[in-house]
């Protein structure tokens, strides 16, 4: 939207679809799994005068002696589009890391046994950008390097802005 930026995605994993949810710790006791981390997603917002809203990695581990999933979802050919001179934000993603071999998943998976211990992670999309990117507010660029929403490398390379970090 033009004048703001893109709000971030930060939905636990049975929200990918929009619907609320417990939060994390709700739902390790209802279900069993772990949550290893839910975090942004460096450099998944779309560039923009306005960048659009940053992408998601969340992560589970299963413990159940018999865990099962299916996957459904859409987003992973086709990235949210940028406005105005934006640039389109991520595509989804999504792997299973299974007896030491991490494996891509499609949008659309068949039920699949799992094993106690298997990892899922997914990467939600980020945003479409609004306008140009060298238009944006160069303390803008620094912030969101200094958030961790892009890298120093994107903040030169896509907004013109050179950012040191100092230790």
């Amino acid at each position: 939207m033009a004048g703001l930026d893109g709000s971030p995605f930060m939905a636990p994993i049975s929200n990918y679809g929009g619907v609320r949810t417990p939060n994390i710790e709700s739902n390790e006791v209802q279900y069993p799994h772990l949550t290893l981390y839910h975090e942004f997603e460096p450099d998944t917002a779309g560039a923009g005068r306005f960048r659009g809203g940053p992408g998601i990695r969340y992560a589970i581990c299963f413990y159940d002696p018999e865990p099962g999933m299916v996957m459904f979802g859409d987003g992973m050919k086709i990235p949210p589009y940028g406005l105005a001179g934006g640039h389109p934000g991520s595509l989804n993603r999504a792997e299973l890391c299974t007896g030491g071999k991490t494996v891509k998943l499609a949008s659309k998976e068949s039920p699949r046994r799992l094993k106690p211990g298997d990892t899922v992670t997914l990467v939600s999309s980020g945003g479409g950008g609004w306008g140009n990117p060298l238009e944006r507010d160069p303390q803008k660029v620094i912030e969101d390097v200094l958030d961790g929403l892009i890298s120093s490398e994107t903040a030169h390379r896509v907004y013109g802005v050179a950012v040191k970090k100092s230790l």
